[in-house]
Formats: C-alpha cells, structure tokens, sequence
C-alpha cells in the first residue's frame, strides 16, 4: 500500500473483537501494513470513538484501551481542528452525509488520504477524492 490509507474506528475496533475471528485478523493484518509502510492514517475522532466504544461495547479497561492506542502510535493522527470541522459541515450540504460520516471524510482529505477504510459507507464511491473501501468484503 503506497498512498495514504485513512483507517475509521470500526476497523480499529474489530483488531479486539473476539467475537468475530475473521474480522479481527483482517483488520490486524491491514493495521500491521499501514504502520510498516507509513501509510496509515487515523483521526483523533477515530481514536476517541474507539476508546469509548472500546471500554463501553467490549468491556476493556481504560488501561488496555489506551495500550491498544499506543499500539497505533505509527499511524499519523489528524487533529481535528475547525478548518476541518468547517470541511465536514460544506461535505454534509454537498454528499448529505451525516456530520460524522462526513467529518471522517474531512479528515482524510486534510491528510491527502487517497483511500478510506470503513464499513460505514459506499464501498467504491470518492468523496474529496478519498475511495471509500470495505476491507472486510
């Protein structure tokens, strides 16, 4: 993987779900790629939707959360500032995403991402110039 990869929470979240094997090794796969080629990319919305659904949904403590996190510390964080936030409310009037659908798309477009990982939305279609794929399909 050359081009930048912006990686959504659901994908960082299945690299802890015991309860779907598959998932789990996909996405850790794809995580261990991204940090060897310096390609990935998370939001610091990515990371703080995964440490609450994380301690919430799975039941992790706050300690393993943030270990995970640190786990990831290879992957290049964009912080969310409001020139994004802005970003993300234009790409709701014009794709009529939801605000956080279309904040991750901001985000990954202020990072020059070429590719978004997600279950979230429309594998295939390009907004801002970031494809939109499932990689669990």
């Amino acid at each position: 993987m050359s081009a930048r990869t912006f990686i959504d929470s659901n994908v960082l979240l299945y690299a802890i779900d015991d309860e779907d094997p598959i998932k789990r090794t996909v996405s850790r796969t794809v995580l261990r790629q991204l940090m060897e080629s310096q390609n990935g990319v998370v939001s610091t919305q990515v990371l703080q939707e995964f440490a609450a659904v994380a301690t919430r949904k799975f039941g992790i403590s706050p300690t393993q959360a943030k270990a995970a996190l640190r786990s990831w510390a290879a992957l290049d964080t964009v912080l969310l500032t409001t020139g994004v936030i802005y970003d993300a409310i234009d790409e709701m009037t014009l794709s009529r995403l939801g605000f956080w659908d279309s904040l991750i798309i901001a985000a990954a477009a202020s990072a020059h991402c070429t590719e978004l990982l997600t279950e979230d939305l429309q594998p295939g279609q390009t907004i801002r110039g970031v494809t939109v794929r499932n990689p669990f399909a």
